[in-house]
């Protein structure tokens, strides 16, 4: 934790700063060789920050906020890594990591639970905690199973939405990039598909997409690529109401 707030200082504050660690040194000089601005990595960091506490996700704006502190600033500091230069398609980026995130979450229940985490949202499952998680996979059907069962469908439907907006706007990249970052989005968002058409078996580990279906999914972005030629896509305002105060989203 005392790591990662000196690291915090001193992207925030780098002229001020003593640091003389070879990696803050290095994304600092990235970050002017690339005209990265620094706000996504402090919203990153905070997030990074948040996570080392006890984690009890509250509700959808709550879970929505972690995700893009965690992954969307991810998508946007790539956005500038790959010398995308129109900033309608930050936005799109951002939606993209909240996808691969809400993705991370709802495959990930019960591991978190062991490491006393709950980001499932607590107004979804009767704020259940991450023992009783621990429990609950280990036990015969039962009310608090089924809450979970639901919780994680709700962030499999919200997660669709995101990749939605997220997968549209890679049109704004190059179109080997575009081809690139689609097809492990594609990959991605059917983890999430499975674990729903399986049943959501939580309990049962985390589930992975065969070699085979990884390369079979990767054709579907053949498709995806013939839309560049069509109209550039819109954002859906909406989608980022949740995340009002932040850095990144603020400065876009």
């Amino acid at each position: 934790l005392d790591a990662l707030n000196m690291i915090y200082k001193t992207i925030r504050n780098p002229e001020i700063s003593n640091s003389k660690n070879p990696y803050i040194s290095s994304f600092i000089d990235l970050s002017k060789e690339k005209n990265i601005p620094t706000f996504p990595a402090e919203d990153l960091l905070l997030g990074l920050i948040d996570d080392q506490k006890k984690v009890r996700i509250k509700d959808e704006t709550e879970l929505i906020r972690y995700s893009y502190q965690v992954a969307g600033t991810v998508g946007l500091m790539m956005s500038h890594i790959l010398g995308v230069k129109n900033n309608k398609a930050y936005a799109f980026a951002i939606d993209l990591g909240i996808a691969m995130q809400l993705t991370n979450i709802a495959r990930d229940v019960l591991e978190d639970a062991k490491f006393d985490r709950r980001y499932i949202p607590g107004s979804w499952c009767n704020n259940i905690l991450p023992n009783n998680i621990i429990v609950c996979a280990n036990s015969e059907l039962s009310h608090d199973k089924t809450r979970i069962t639901l919780a994680i469908n709700r962030i499999l439907s919200l997660a669709e939405k995101y990749y939605d907006s997220g997968i549209s706007g890679l049109t704004y990249l190059s179109k080997r990039n575009h081809m690139a970052i689609g097809i492990a989005a594609i990959i991605y968002r059917l983890i999430g598909r499975k674990l729903k058409k399986s049943g959501t078996k939580w309990w049962k580990g985390r589930e992975v997409i065969s070699l085979g279906g990884k390369a079979l999914n990767s054709f579907f972005i053949i498709p995806i690529l013939v839309d560049r030629f069509n109209k550039m896509p819109i954002h859906n305002i909406t989608l980022h109401e949740p995340l009002k105060g932040f850095f990144g989203v603020n400065r876009m």
